[in-house]
């Protein structure tokens, strides 16, 4: 028999996987079980004299069955998973004392039978081991949609510089092995029971943002869907464009339209009346061509600002100004030229409201707060850089997390991606340009070197996950 066994913690070693042997493989809690471990995956990597599990992905049903087959009638072959990866596998040998007892039938959760693992559909999928280790394409399970969920074919997964700070340290995700990609479009190939989920179909071609969570994000063949966050690509949009989007959209949404001190509290433009709420006045973007700084300047556009100042290298300035920008200053002046500049636009009122799309201290965020007026409102993409109000002439500073499932961001989010597939027929809003990079998923790992390397500017880069070898 083999049996799995859904984990969240560490606790795989054989004293565990003995005692939940009654629970997960039928088996009487007063059987003798005996047995060894044939592989561990713990969250900081492996475990000394124990190979990897990961090793095992790639030929799932052959290990397993090859273990199974080999131990006897008598045998367990039990294995445990952590969001979507194997990170135990234990042969465990059951010697009866006594008849199994009823009442426990009730705890037993799973007991696959060996045909149900043979028919395990497998994918391709980029994975961080652990903290600090490199990239590499691995098999796994292709995950299943639950309610309101969708499972989606990855056309097109985005690369973000915050892909390589997690690789290197760690940031956001809290349990490795991890998969990371949170610009997703692709194709809907199953749909799960609710009445959200129930408004697509197989077929559908769809963009959404990847979730922090591995079944959810896009460096993978095939990805899960929350239906509340997941919109139809328009027939005029191709996948590549809208691959570039979700994640900017979110970020620049958040940033300019939830509350304090999440957001600079704009009167949303999805709300009755936010439609050009602010013409006449002014907002000032630091980095305009980055996707957030597009994203934020296309939002501008549809609140109404008259003014929409925004930093960037002026090769980029024809550009921004089709999105709504109607100023673009050159990001590497010093603050007193740039300070100079702002003083040349002919009737420029107060700017009460700044976004910094960059998160850089010494320069996306010092133009975004020498721009602001005293007692003006900045939104920035870092969130761990120290500020006082008190220092800074009553300036309020909030600082951005676009987590889609973090409570003061749901509604916000939500709103958005109900209204997104008539914004993006409409021509409101639009993709940024992009660069596919050949080789699927392999090529993540080099590209996103490229952000550090500042190779890459007013262009999303993209990958398509089912030309990985």
């Amino acid at each position: 028999m083999v049996c799995m066994r859904r984990s969240e913690n560490d606790s795989s070693d054989l004293r565990s996987l003995r005692s939940a042997t009654a629970e997960y493989c039928s088996i009487s809690s007063t059987s003798t079980v005996t047995g060894h471990t044939l592989c561990r995956t713990a969250r900081n990597g492996t475990v000394s004299g124990l190979p990897p599990c990961h090793v095992l992905l790639g030929s799932v049903k052959a290990q397993l069955l090859a273990a199974a087959s080999r131990s006897g009638a008598n045998s367990r072959v039990i294995y445990q998973i952590r969001r979507g990866y194997i990170i135990t596998v234990a042969i465990l040998q059951v010697l009866p004392n006594k008849q199994y007892p009823n009442k426990l039938a009730s705890r037993i959760r799973t007991s696959q039978p060996l045909h149900h693992i043979q028919q395990m559909a497998s994918q391709k999928a980029l994975v961080v081991l652990q903290k600090g280790a490199d990239f590499q394409v691995d098999s796994i399970p292709v995950p299943v949609p639950k309610n309101d969920e969708l499972l989606v074919k990855v056309k097109v997964a985005a690369l973000n510089p915050v892909d390589e700070k997690i690789r290197q340290f760690g940031i956001l995700f809290e349990t490795f092995p991890a998969i990371l990609g949170f610009d997703i479009a692709g194709e809907v190939v199953k749909v799960g029971e609710g009445e959200v989920a129930g408004k697509f179909k197989e077929g559908d071609r769809v963009l959404l943002e990847g979730g922090l969570s591995n079944e959810y994000d896009g460096f993978q063949q095939y990805a899960l869907a929350d239906a509340h966050t997941t919109a139809i690509i328009p027939d005029s949009i191709s996948y590549d464009e809208a691959g570039t989007l979700p994640l900017a959209l979110s970020t620049a949404y958040v940033g300019m339209y939830n509350t304090l001190p999440h957001g600079i509290e704009l009167k949303p433009f999805t709300a009755p009346g936010g439609t050009g709420a602010y013409s006449g006045q002014a907002i000032f973007i630091s980095g305009g061509p980055s996707s957030v700084g597009q994203a934020a300047i296309q939002f501008a556009k549809l609140s109404g600002f008259s003014y929409i100042l925004t930093t960037a290298s002026l090769k980029h300035t024809e550009h921004l100004k089709s999105l709504g920008a109607t100023h673009v200053i050159d990001r590497n002046l010093p603050l007193e030229a740039f300070r100079a500049e702002l003083a040349k636009i002919e009737g420029l009122p107060k700017i009460e409201y700044a976004y910094d799309s960059i998160g850089d201290v010494v320069a996306s965020f010092a133009y975004a707060l020498e721009a602001l007026a005293p007692n003006g409102k900045v939104a920035s993409v870092n969130p761990r850089f120290p500020f006082e109000s008190a220092d800074n002439n009553g300036k309020q500073l909030a600082r951005i997390s676009a987590v889609k499932t973090s409570p003061p961001n749901v509604d916000s989010i939500r709103a958005l991606w109900g209204d997104l597939t008539k914004l993006l027929e409409s021509g409101a809003l639009k993709g940024s340009r992009f660069e596919v990079l050949p080789g699927g998923l392999a090529a993540i790992a080099d590209g996103v070197k490229r952000f550090g390397q500042n190779q890459v500017s007013g262009v999303k880069l993209l990958v398509h996950p089912d030309e990985t070898a």
